[in-house]
């Protein structure tokens, strides 16, 4: 069967493009549910400076989002994962330069927060940019019938 055909009217090559971003991120979901109980520092301090530079990236790139609640939530979302992912980037290389520790599982679970959080923002701006939110529309005003008194004329 051509998925085309059975979802018919609801088909969009934008919900495919979404479902390939959930895909991705389930699959970074994997990756991070199996790492150890500790994660060196030195792995920490080599993948955390690429999230806070997609982050910087999009965080930058907001004023696109047309839909103002979903712009002002991808900036919120956007801001606080970049500032953890900051707060774990200098916690994971102070340990490592100044305390000469190779890994602790409290900068593992900073890591892993700060890795969530991340997949969480790319997966609200993925949303917010290619499924169409509308906007509420203004109502129409009502039409006057040309024999009804207005409400202004009752009071005189």
């Amino acid at each position: 069967m051509n998925l085309r055909k059975k979802f018919g009217r609801y088909w969009r090559h934008e919900i495919v493009y979404l479902a390939l971003i959930v895909v991705y991120i389930y699959a970074n979901w994997e990756i991070l549910s199996e790492l150890p109980p500790t994660v060196l520092d030195t792995v920490i301090i080599e993948i955390v400076p690429v999230y806070f530079t997609v982050e910087g990236v999009l965080i930058g790139l907001s004023p696109q989002i047309k839909t103002k609640w979903l712009r002002d939530a991808v900036a919120v979302l956007g801001i606080t994962s970049m500032l953890l992912a900051i707060r774990t980037l200098i916690v994971a290389t102070y340990q490592h330069l100044q305390l000469n520790q190779s890994s602790v599982t409290g900068t593992t679970t900073s890591f892993i927060l700060t890795s969530l959080l991340f997949l969480l923002f790319v997966e609200l701006y993925a949303f917010a940019i290619l499924i169409p939110v509308r906007e509420k529309r203004e109502p129409k005003p009502k039409k006057e019938s040309p024999g009804a008194p207005r409400i202004g004329d009752l009071d005189q």
